[in-house]
């Protein structure tokens, strides 16, 4: 009886022990411009902008968020049991390099997509662009989304975007083509390069595409007040015909005679049992032929 007793106080005393539960929370990132990596305490998450890490222990931690042409963002937060913390940072462009974007729009404030990441708002300067092809599109409440395409070559490029307010009179296209990064020409006017968003008043217009290689494309839009038209262009490569001059040499035909000359002894004609007359033997004859001729003529 001692020695059960004895167990259940054992077993209680256990169950009253504390026993340790590691504490997790949440971080919720976001950045200005998103697409920034994340690293936590020194180790890199996998993840960019906007993110949330999960089961993090409680307690204090170091977000830092990098992304090319801006400084890195290095900020503390606590992290509390079953809650979410939040981290957000705008980021500051580092200094221009040879490579580098610069945004303008009118009006300003417009938020700015590069290759469809949110990039910030105008005015921007993004340095440590690395060489390639962008596209960069523009918007801004109450206004038309702008786009064009640029390309980064070990130069600055900088475009400038003069907004169009959204009217019951305006409209839109929105030009693609393939290949794209083709030249529009609207009633003879460059607009830019595709895929390009137009927004111009309604009525109709004569779009030109043109390309290196490839043979133009036009054709006659109408645009509707309040409503965007999608143009797709097929771009045929351009055939251009070759005359191939072929020469025949000519041939001389030479003709060899080749005379043969042989050893070989004449072939001796096979002796004949057939007698030959000899000439006075003929003679004869004829002369008594002639005789008897006569005698029979005088009887």
């Amino acid at each position: 009886m001692k020695k059960i007793f004895f167990m259940l106080c054992l077993f209680s005393a256990v169950l009253l022990i504390p026993v340790a539960v590691t504490a997790v929370g949440n971080i919720s990132v976001s950045s200005l411009p998103t697409g920034a990596a994340v690293l936590l305490d020194g180790i890199t998450t996998g993840t960019t902008t906007p993110t949330i890490i999960e089961n993090v222990t409680s307690g204090s931690h170091i977000v830092l968020l990098r992304v090319a042409g801006y400084h890195d963002y290095t900020g503390s937060v606590t992290v509390s049991d079953n809650a979410t913390s939040t981290v957000s940072a705008t980021l500051a462009a580092s200094p221009t390099s040879p490579n580098s974007i610069s945004v303008f729009s009118n009006p300003t404030g417009a938020k700015v997509y590069i290759n469809n990441n949110l990039r910030g708002q105008t005015p921007l300067t993004l340095g440590s662009v690395l060489n390639g092809d962008y596209h960069v599109v523009i918007q801004y409440t109450g206004y038309s989304d702008w786009s064009q395409n640029i390309t980064v070559n070990n130069n600055v490029q900088t475009v400038n975007a003069t907004l169009t307010a959204i009217s019951a009179t305006n409209g839109s296209i929105v030009l693609e083509s393939n290949p794209s990064n083709a030249d529009v020409y609207l009633n003879t006017v460059f607009k830019g390069k595709t895929p390009i968003t137009i927004n111009i008043s309604h009525g109709t217009y004569r779009v030109v595409i043109q390309k290196t290689g490839y043979q133009d494309w036009s054709n006659r839009i109408s645009v509707t007040a309040g409503t965007s038209t999608d143009v797709y262009a097929q771009l045929s490569a351009d055939v251009t015909e070759t005359t191939i001059v072929t020469t025949i040499p000519k041939t001389t035909v030479f003709k060899t005679t080749i005379i043969k000359k042989t050893t070989e002894n004449p072939i001796t004609p096979w002796p004949t049992n057939t007698p030959k007359e000899s000439p006075g033997e003929i003679m004869v004859i004829l002369g008594a032929i002639g005789i008897g001729f006569i005698v029979l003529r005088k009887t």
